[in-house]
């Protein structure tokens, strides 16, 4: 597999120092493959027909994140798969 296109995953949490629980955000670019996802039937399994969707395949086992970041726009992670050796995440969303 050839992970040709470029991703970055954001990571939202709380800093548990600070007085007002403000939210930090952390970022982290990571190499991947990105695919559209067109079997219907799996379209159908997680009610993602009518809207874009993306299959990332991230080499490694990584901690899931928040949110991502292609093409400039966020993205929504739907669904995850982590594997042994590499993390598919299911991701909508970009208008």
């Amino acid at each position: 597999m050839r992970y040709t296109d470029r991703i970055e995953l954001i990571y939202t949490g709380t800093n548990p120092d600070s007085l007002h629980g403000v939210a930090s955000t952390t970022t982290q670019t990571v190499t991947c493959l990105v695919r559209p996802v067109t079997d219907l039937h799996i379209l159908e399994t997680f009610g993602l027909v009518n809207t874009r969707t993306f299959e990332v395949h991230i080499k490694n086992a990584i901690p899931v994140p928040n949110r991502v970041k292609y093409m400039g726009r966020d993205w929504t992670i739907n669904r995850t798969f982590v594997n042994r050796k590499t993390t598919v995440l299911l991701i909508t969303g970009g208008a």
